[in-house]
Protein backbone atom coordinates (compact mmCIF):
# COMPACT_ATOMS: atom_id res chain seq x y z
CA UNK A 1 0.00 0.00 0.00
CA UNK A 2 2.73 2.46 1.03
CA UNK A 3 4.79 1.40 -1.95
CA UNK A 4 1.91 2.22 -4.34
CA UNK A 5 1.54 5.67 -2.81
CA UNK A 6 5.27 6.34 -3.14
CA UNK A 7 5.21 5.07 -6.71
CA UNK A 8 2.30 7.37 -7.51
CA UNK A 9 4.00 10.38 -5.92
CA UNK A 10 7.22 9.77 -7.80
CA UNK A 11 5.48 9.26 -11.14
CA UNK A 12 6.88 11.74 -13.66
CA UNK A 13 3.44 12.66 -15.00
CA UNK A 14 2.17 13.40 -11.51
CA UNK A 15 5.25 15.52 -10.73
CA UNK A 16 4.97 17.46 -13.97
CA UNK A 17 1.25 18.07 -13.36
CA UNK A 18 1.89 19.29 -9.81
CA UNK A 19 4.70 21.54 -11.02
CA UNK A 20 2.54 22.95 -13.83
CA UNK A 21 -0.46 23.62 -11.58
CA UNK A 22 1.66 25.25 -8.88
CA UNK A 23 3.33 27.41 -11.52
CA UNK A 24 -0.02 28.50 -12.94
CA UNK A 25 -1.64 29.16 -9.56
CA UNK A 26 1.23 30.88 -7.75
CA UNK A 27 4.15 31.97 -9.92
CA UNK A 28 2.79 33.01 -13.32
CA UNK A 29 2.03 36.64 -14.08
CA UNK A 30 -1.72 35.95 -14.05
CA UNK A 31 -1.81 33.86 -10.90
CA UNK A 32 -4.79 33.51 -8.59
CA UNK A 33 -3.64 36.17 -6.14
CA UNK A 34 -3.20 38.84 -8.79
CA UNK A 35 -6.52 37.87 -10.40
CA UNK A 36 -8.29 38.29 -7.05
CA UNK A 37 -6.67 41.70 -6.48
CA UNK A 38 -7.56 42.88 -9.96
CA UNK A 39 -11.14 41.66 -9.57
CA UNK A 40 -11.61 43.56 -6.29
CA UNK A 41 -10.08 46.67 -7.86
CA UNK A 42 -12.46 46.31 -10.81
CA UNK A 43 -15.46 46.09 -8.48
CA UNK A 44 -14.30 49.20 -6.60
CA UNK A 45 -13.90 51.10 -9.86
CA UNK A 46 -17.37 50.07 -11.03
CA UNK A 47 -18.86 51.29 -7.73
CA UNK A 48 -16.96 54.57 -8.08
CA UNK A 49 -18.19 55.01 -11.66
CA UNK A 50 -21.78 54.40 -10.57
CA UNK A 51 -21.43 56.95 -7.74
CA UNK A 52 -19.88 59.57 -10.03
CA UNK A 53 -22.56 59.08 -12.68
CA UNK A 54 -25.24 59.73 -10.06
CA UNK A 55 -23.33 62.82 -8.90
CA UNK A 56 -23.18 64.07 -12.50
CA UNK A 57 -26.95 63.65 -12.83
CA UNK A 58 -27.51 65.55 -9.57
CA UNK A 59 -25.23 68.37 -10.67
CA UNK A 60 -26.92 68.60 -14.06
CA UNK A 61 -30.35 68.93 -12.46
CA UNK A 62 -28.99 71.54 -10.05
CA UNK A 63 -27.38 73.41 -12.95
CA UNK A 64 -30.62 73.38 -14.94
CA UNK A 65 -32.51 74.63 -11.89
CA UNK A 66 -29.99 77.44 -11.43
CA UNK A 67 -30.32 78.45 -15.09
CA UNK A 68 -34.11 78.72 -14.96
CA UNK A 69 -35.15 79.40 -11.36
CA UNK A 70 -34.14 82.64 -9.57
CA UNK A 71 -35.28 81.21 -6.23
CA UNK A 72 -32.76 78.38 -6.61
CA UNK A 73 -30.00 80.93 -7.26
CA UNK A 74 -30.95 82.84 -4.12
CA UNK A 75 -31.07 79.63 -2.07
CA UNK A 76 -27.60 78.60 -3.27
CA UNK A 77 -26.16 82.04 -2.61
CA UNK A 78 -27.58 82.13 0.92
CA UNK A 79 -26.65 78.56 1.91
CA UNK A 80 -23.28 78.08 0.28
CA UNK A 81 -21.81 81.58 0.11
CA UNK A 82 -23.57 83.13 3.14
CA UNK A 83 -24.84 86.09 1.15
CA UNK A 84 -27.55 88.32 2.57
CA UNK A 85 -29.80 91.15 1.65
CA UNK A 86 -28.70 94.64 2.73
CA UNK A 87 -31.15 94.95 5.63
CA UNK A 88 -30.69 91.43 7.08
CA UNK A 89 -28.48 90.00 9.81
CA UNK A 90 -26.79 86.69 9.15
CA UNK A 91 -26.09 84.09 11.84
CA UNK A 92 -23.99 81.06 10.91
CA UNK A 93 -24.00 78.03 13.19
CA UNK A 94 -21.38 75.32 12.84
CA UNK A 95 -22.64 71.96 13.99
CA UNK A 96 -20.38 69.19 15.16
CA UNK A 97 -21.70 65.64 15.20
CA UNK A 98 -19.84 63.19 17.38
CA UNK A 99 -20.51 59.50 16.85
CA UNK A 100 -19.80 57.02 19.57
Amino acid sequence: MLRKIIQFLTNKYFLVTVFFLSWIFFFASNNLISQYKENTELQEMKAKIKFLESEIKNMQTQYNALKTNPAAIEKLAREKYHMKKPNEDLFVFDTVIVKK
